[in-house]
């Protein structure tokens, strides 16, 4: 990975991050698995940025230990969202979204191994982020142009994507056929009419 591709503070709380990991990992701990929009930033190379880290651990304890040692905090600070950590450091906060990895459905031998400096971060592949992203696309009614719009920038900057797993992964998700070519025209902001 190259630095000037990435904001500085998304690479030193990734660098954290793989501390953390290391640690889970020395205590025999699985670490956690980044998803959401970090992993959005991570592979549009800065393009579209994330305020935070969503992480996928089944070890909430070893996880908060492994935070707190490379000196990430427990939310605490007025009129923040309570339940997350941050860094005194770096304005990237830190998040436990779920302990099942995509609710049991991802298939965890496409987890990536992103090497950092300090070891690696587990990072969920495009193709999970793809089919996170349509979903809640779908679920706004598909007016949610923010959502549209990094659909297409993943879909536009994802190198081998697997086209059949993501539209079965869709289907499992949603219920239906993923309809990509709806994606082709930019939905209108909010506020505006179609």
């Amino acid at each position: 990975m190259s630095a000037p591709d990435y904001r500085p503070e998304f690479l030193a709380a990734l660098d954290l991050l793989a501390k953390a990991s290391a640690l889970m990992l020395a205590e025999g701990r699985s670490p956690p698995v980044l998803v959401g929009g970090a992993v959005v930033e991570f592979d549009t190379l800065g393009a579209i940025t994330s305020g935070d880290l969503d992480l996928v651990s089944a070890d909430d304890l070893a996880l908060d230990r492994a935070l707190k040692t490379v000196g990430f905090r427990r939310e605490d600070r007025p009129g923040r969202r309570l339940g997350g950590y941050f860094h005194p450091d770096i304005p990237i906060a830190v998040d436990c979204v779920s302990s099942r990895y995509y609710d049991g459905l991802g298939d965890r031998k496409r987890i990536r191994f992103i090497g950092m400096p300090s070891g690696d971060v587990l990072m969920a592949p495009i193709e999970e982020i793809i089919i996170d992203r349509y979903g809640q696309w779908e679920a706004s009614d598909r007016r949610d142009a923010e959502l549209a719009d990094q659909l297409r920038a993943l879909m536009a900057l994802a190198v081998g994507l697997d086209e059949t797993y993501v539209k079965r992964r869709i289907l499992q998700d949603i219920g239906t056929e993923p309809d990509f070519g709806a994606l082709a025209t930019p939905s209108p902001r909010k506020g505006e009419t179609p």
